[in-house]
């Protein structure tokens, strides 16, 4: 199945790239700090109730290339072939059959990315 993407318009746009710097998962939160390369301001993206993620370096996420990717954007709403599709692959994989209304995120950095099943979307906001 192909990749789609919806971009996610964020507080920044990053446009000389971005680079994932922390990321805080405690009880379904996750908080992912991404940073600009340019001026280094950053965002935080906030994802209140996450079902899983994942993060890896983008060499090996080339399934998700060149639709994810700049200058396209850095925050994306996977709509089909990605990690979700994936794991849903797998008979033993119960997300499909226990979770309703889960979507699949996609932040896009300059070395690691992160994949996000989450059944609320993301917030994004300045760091402060």
């Amino acid at each position: 199945m192909p990749l789609t993407a919806d971009v996610i318009r964020g507080p920044s746009d990053f446009p000389e790239g971005s680079e994932i710097v922390h990321v805080d998962y405690t009880l379904g939160r996750l908080a992912i700090t991404v940073e600009d390369l340019a001026d280094r301001h950053a965002v935080d993206v906030v994802f209140a109730d996450t079902v899983g993620f994942r993060v890896l370096d983008e060499r090996d996420l080339l399934e998700f290339w060149p639709v994810c990717s700049r200058p396209n954007g850095w925050l994306f709403r996977i709509t089909a072939g990605g990690w979700l599709a994936q794991e849903t692959s797998r008979p033993t994989c119960l997300i499909q059959h226990m979770e309703r209304g889960i979507e699949e995120y996609f932040l896009v950095g300059t070395d690691d990315c992160v994949s996000v099943i989450s059944r609320e979307p993301p917030t994004c906001a300045p760091k402060t």
